[in-house]
């Protein structure tokens, strides 16, 4: 009996081991009888809290409140709590009664912080699209009604169709940059191989030497060595080519007058690194964290100017991430660098 007992009661520390939630049981003289050590983690408690005042361990005004009550009412309690580590728990504290005798109280703790920041990016995306999608039709009709009340005047007419074909356009990159996204955090059948990695930045340069000629921004792609490893690296061509024309667009885009972007390709022992260098107006370190984000823009009035959609940096990001690429990104006064380690 004795063996039975212990090989239960092991069966049953082990199980409560391995399940992520925290769990305790807190006895009717507000001891804990048992607790898992996700429960221990939640608290940053270092040992073992069997055995303790529940007040001792748990670091919670909140929850401490419910189990008080809960072990005086025997009342079935669910809800949120931010803890002291920052962590979101959804609680659930529940009565354990044999018949109508209350003998204990178990304690279930759930992580829910993911989730929580995931509902949040969820509905910041929504409203963004949301104001990004609606802003052009706004524009665009307010363009129609004005080309509609002056119809005899053909100068007014013009122009503002032209502008509303700008406005039509705006949206429609828009809309291919969300599908694109779309594409990206939900496909897996993208096939790695080796890809040129000169001749899909060459590429790029070339169809962006125009809008950089139009703002006066040099680029510049020193030859340098043309070895095997510079050449010829592990990944997607699609992607590759998504991810060094949208840092080169943007380094165009936000440069200064008379500026001008350098683009170097060079082998290490750690890889082959390919950096992108602007003159323009840098990135304050505050926000470097975020410029990956969707449609988050460091200066949104210049993005609108310049026709930016606010998902380049996303697809960037993306792209990069399902090819195991790494990209850093560093920014002063004197402008920015966009390092991408490839293969």
């Amino acid at each position: 009996k004795i063996a039975n007992l212990l090989f239960e009661q092991n069966k049953l520390a082990a199980t409560l081991g391995s399940i992520s939630d925290g769990i305790a049981v807190v006895g009717n003289d507000k001891k804990i009888m048992i607790a898992n050590a996700a429960f221990n983690e939640f608290f940053e408690y270092p040992q073992s809290s069997a055995g303790k005042l529940f007040f001792e361990v748990i670091r919670s005004r909140k929850l401490n409140a419910r189990i008080e009550e809960a072990i005086k009412k025997g009342d079935n309690l669910r809800f949120e709590e931010t803890m002291t580590t920052g962590k979101i728990c959804s609680i659930h504290v529940r009565p354990l009664k044999d018949e109508a005798t209350l003998q204990g109280i178990l304690v279930v703790l759930q992580d829910v912080t993911e989730k929580k920041r995931i509902e949040e990016i969820k509905t910041d995306l929504v409203g963004n699209m949301s104001h990004e999608l609606k802003t052009p039709i706004t524009i665009i009709k307010g363009y129609l009604e004005t080309i509609q009340d002056n119809l005899d005047n053909a100068g007014i007419c013009k122009t503002y169709i032209q502008k509303a074909l700008e406005n039509a356009d705006r949206q429609n990159s828009l809309i291919n940059d969300i599908l694109l996204l779309h594409e990206l955090e939900t496909s897996g059948d993208f096939v790695m191989e080796p890809v040129a990695i000169r001749e899909i930045i060459a590429g790029c340069v070339e169809l962006l030497r125009s809008k950089a000629a139009d703002k006066g921004v040099r680029i510049e792609l020193p030859e340098g060595p043309h070895d095997a490893a510079l050449e010829q690296v592990k990944g997607n061509k699609f992607l590759a080519e998504e991810i060094f024309f949208n840092i080169i667009d943007n380094a165009i885009s936000y440069n200064n007058p008379s500026g001008s972007v350098t683009i170097t390709v060079t082998s290490r022992e750690e890889g082959t690194f390919v950096s992108v260098r602007d003159t323009g107006i840098g990135i304050p370190p505050s926000v470097i964290d975020r410029i990956f984000e969707r449609f988050y823009r460091v200066d949104k009035s210049r993005s609108r100017a310049t026709g930016g959609t606010g998902l380049g940096l996303s697809i960037v990001k993306h792209a990069a991430e399902l090819m195991n690429w790494e990209i850093t990104v560093s920014s002063d006064r004197s402008g920015s660098v966009f390092t991408v380690r490839v293969g």
